[in-house]
C-alpha cells in the first residue's frame, strides 16, 4: 500500500488545509479524497503539483524507492530489535552517508521510525524526546505500516521514562502482533515495566520467558539482565534467600565479560538487597560504588535516590540532601519528570516544607499522573498528600486524598518512611525504583 496519499494527508492536515482548498485548480476534491486514502492510483503529475503547492520536495514523493537504500535501513531495523547497539551505530554512521534524496517517501517512515529506535537506546534524551513528538503527529501511519516495531519502541521510550502503565499498554500490542513467534527483548521490557510496578508475579513470568529463549540463543549478556530482573523481584517480596541465589553468581562476575553499565546495576541492587538487610552502611558503600561509576542516567537517578534515603537511615541528614539535589540536577538534564516530583517531594518532606510540598502535589504532581493514568504513581501521590494534609490538620482533605488512592485500589506502604522508626524498621516505601 502505498504511503504517498497518506503522507499528503498529513502535511495537508498540518498545514490547516482543507482538501477542497488544496485540490482548487488542480483535482477534484474527490480525486483527493480517494488518493489520500489510497483508494485510487497516483497520477505524478496532480501529486507534483499537490507538493508544489504545499513546498514539498517533489522527488521525493515521485521518484521510486532505492533497494539498496530499502534493505540497509531494514537491516537497521532489524538489528536494533535485537538489541545490537553496536552493530546499529556502525549501521547509522552508512546511513547518515546516503543521498537525503534516495530516501523516498515510502522509506522515509522506516528511517524515521528507526531513528527514533536508535536514540532511544543510544540515550540520546533531548534528540529523543524531539523525536517522540515527531513520531506522534503522524503516529496512526506509523501504526498501519510497522504496528510493531511502533509500539515496541513507544512502549520502551514510556519505560525509560518510567510511565510503566503506558508502557504496558503499548508492549501488550506489540505481544499480540507476534502472536507464534517470539521477541524475548520484548518479554524482558514487559518484565522490567511490571517490576516497577510491583506486580511480580506477571514480572517473572516474562522474566522467565525471556530468560528461557537468551538462554537458547546464548545470549549470555540478556541472560544475566533476566537473572538481575528476577532477583530484584524477590527482594522486593523480602524473599531475601532467593534473591540472593540470583545475586549471588551475578556478584562474582568480572566486568570485562559483563560490561561496565551491567556490573552498575548489579552494585545497585546490592545496595537495594542491603537496605531490605537493615545493613546501611554495606547499602552506603553500594550506591556510592554506582554515582562514582560512569552509567546512565536511568540508573544513576535509581541509586541517587536509594542513596539520599541510606544516608536519612544513617542519620547524615545534609549529606542526603545534597544528594537529592544532585538527583534534581540529574533528573532535569535527562527530562525526567517522574525523578523530578519525586525528589522535590522527599526534599519539600524532609525540610518541613508542607505547604509548598502540598502546591507540588496538587497542582503538579498529581495532576500530571492524572493525565498520563499512570494510576501506580499516582495512588503514591494521593497518599503522601492525604499524609501531609493530616500532618497539616487538614482532615477533611486528608481523607479525600486516601480515598482517591483507595479507589485506584493500591494497597502498599507509604511513599514516604517513618524516619522515628527507620533505623529500626524502615519498610522500603520506595522500591518502585
Amino acid at each position: 500500500m502505498s504511503l504517498i496519499g497518506q503522507t499528503i494527508r498529513w502535511h495537508r492536515m498540518r498545514q490547516g488545509i482543507t482538501q477542497e482548498q488544496l485540490a482548487e485548480g488542480i483535482c477534484s476534491s474527490a480525486y483527493l479524497s480517494k488518493l489520500e486514502n489510497n483508494q485510487i492510483s497516483l497520477n505524478k503529475e496532480i501529486v507534483s503539483q499537490l507538493c508544489e503547492r504545499m513546498e514539498l520536495p517533489v522527488e521525493k514523493f515521485i521518484g521510486s524507492s532505492d533497494e539498496h537504500v530499502r534493505k540497509l535501513l531494514e537491516n537497521w531495523l532489524d538489528t536494533l530489535h535485537q538489541y545490537d547497539v553496536k552493530k546499529a551505530e556502525s549501521l547509522f554512521q552508512e546511513i547518515q552517508l546516503l543521498d537525503e534524496k534516495k530516501i523516498s517517501i515510502e522509506l522515509s517512515y522506516l528511517y524515521e521510525l528507526s531513528l527514533f529506535a536508535h536514540y532511544l537506546y543510544t540515550g540520546q534524551h533531548e534528540k529523543l524526546d524531539e523525536k517522540f513528538t515527531y513520531l506522534q503527529s503522524f503516529s496512526w501511519i506509523l501504526e498501519e505500516h510497522y504496528p510493531y516495531s511502533y509500539h515496541k519502541f513507544v512502549g520502551y521510550y514510556y519505560l525509560t521514562k518510567f510511565y510503566c502503565a503506558n508502557a504496558i499498554k503499548h508492549f501488550k500490542l506489540a505481544e499480540k502482533l507476534i502472536k507464534e513467534t517470539s521477541d524475548p527483548n520484548l518479554y524482558l521490557m514487559i518484565a522490567s515495566a511490571y517490576t516497577r510496578m510491583e506486580m511480580i508475579l506477571r514480572s517473572n513470568k516474562y522474566a522467565l520467558k525471556a530468560f528461557q529463549t537468551f538462554q537458547a540463543n546464548l545470549d549470555y549478556t540478556r541472560v544475566i539482565s533476566c537473572q538481575i530482573i528476577l532477583g530484584l523481584n524477590y527482594c522486593l517480596i523480602a524473599d531475601l534467600e532467593t534473591a540472593e541465589s540470583y545475586f549471588g553468581k551475578l556478584r562474582n562476575l568480572d566486568e570485562a565479560q559483563v560490561g561496565g553499565l551491567i556490573k552498575s546495576v548489579i552494585y545497585m541492587c546490592d545496595g537495594i538487597m542491603s537496605i531490605q538487610k537493615h545493613e546501611y552502611e554495606a547499602a552506603r558503600e553500594y550506591f556510592e560504588k554506582v554515582i562514582s561509576r560512569q552509567t546512565n542516567h536511568e540508573v544513576e537517578l535509581i541509586s541517587s535516590h536509594y542513596l539520599a534515603m541510606t544516608y536519612f537511615y544513617l542519620g547524615e541528614n545534609n549529606r542526603a540532601i545534597q544528594e537529592l539535589n544532585r538527583g534534581l540536577e540529574i533528573a532535569e538534564t535527562c527530562r525526567n519528570a517522574r525523578y523530578q516530583y519525586k525528589l522535590k517531594s522527599i526534599l519539600y518532606y524532609f525540610r518541613g516544607e508542607h505547604e509548598q510540598l502540598h502546591q507540588l502535589l496538587t497542582k503538579d504532581a498529581i495532576p500530571f499522573y492524572q493525565k498520563l493514568e499512570e494510576e501506580h504513581e499516582l495512588c503514591s501521590y494521593y497518599l503522601l498528600a492525604g499524609s501531609v494534609m493530616n500532618e497539616m490538620k487538614r482532615y477533611k482533605d486528608a481523607t479525600k486524598y486516601l480515598m482517591a488512592a483507595y479507589r485506584v485500589n493500591r494497597t502498599e506502604d507509604s511513599f514516604l518512611p517513618n524516619l522515628k522508626s527507620a533505623k529500626a524498621k524502615p519498610g522500603l516505601p520506595f522500591l518502585t525504583y
